[in-house]
Parts: C-alpha cells; structure tokens; sequence
C-alpha cells in the first residue's frame, strides 16, 4: 500500500504479541510504514542548493539565499530553517514545519519568532517585511510555523 499522506491517515494493522510473521505480513508492513515516514519527511524538510553560504539555523529562501527581512525581493520566497552550515552550491535541508532544537538558543516558551534582518528574533522588523517564522515550545526549541510576509 502507498501512503495516504498528506491527503489522508494511513490505517496500519497493528499486529499481536501472538501474530505470525506472516499475518500482517512482516516486510509489507515495514515497507508501508516506511513509505508513510517518508512522505512524512518529504512534507517537513525539503531539499535547496545553497546559492551562497548558509549558516545553521537561519531562515532561508527557496532560491538559496539567507532570508533577509530588509531584501523585499525574499517576501514570500523564505521556506524554512536550515539544519546545517553549508557552502555555496551545495544541497542541503530546510526545515518547512515542525520543531528544531538548538541547545544555544534562549527562548521563551510561547514567544513568537520572526525574521528580523538575516536573523530569527523575538522583535519584529520595523523595515522591509514582516513574516512569523513560529514559536518558542522552550528555551531551546522552536516549533517552525511560517506566517504570511507582510510588506511594512
């Protein structure tokens, strides 16, 4: 079976202690889940070439670029958070929704982010656009819930 995802919830037979290798068959159901984990990430985090270098945890836009709140030509291209430092012209991951931690940060549970300038920050930009990026779940995690770009 492929997965219903994102359009509909997988129903998986959920086997028994006392149930054959067979019945659910054992390598159809790790190929199922599997393909629903993918679909799953597939949706959370894409894939972008950095078209210049990236440094960990900044929003970035679908073209590659470090977001820039100030840069009107990024309203409503920025698609996420990188994971990873990287080089110009390498291909890396961007965290679309979802949660990140990152042990240096310090956060207020309930504090909405934004991006402010090329950095993520609990105060607004006053210039250029404004766009939530999410929410503070602590002091070191951020559930990436991104908002609207809003011209200021």
């Amino acid at each position: 079976m492929a997965t219903n995802f994102p359009a509909d919830v997988d129903d998986f037979v959920d086997p028994t202690a006392i149930s054959p290798l067979n019945s659910p068959s054992h390598s159809i159901q790790h190929i199922n889940i599997n393909d629903a984990v993918e679909a799953i990430e597939d949706f959370l985090i894409k894939d972008v070439v950095a078209t210049e270098n990236i440094t960990q945890y900044k929003a970035v836009t679908s073209n590659g670029k470090l977001a820039d709140s100030v840069n009107l030509t990024h309203r409503g291209k920025v698609v996420g958070i990188s994971l990873q430092t990287v080089l110009s012209g390498i291909s890396f991951r961007v965290v679309t929704e979802g949660e990140i931690i990152n042990n240096t940060w310090t956060w207020v549970a309930g504090d909405i982010i934004y991006l402010n300038g090329i950095n993520l920050s609990t105060i607004a930009p006053s210039s250029g656009f404004i766009q939530k990026i999410g929410k503070a779940k602590n002091n070191t995690t951020i559930i990436v819930q991104l908002g609207e770009s809003i011209l200021l």
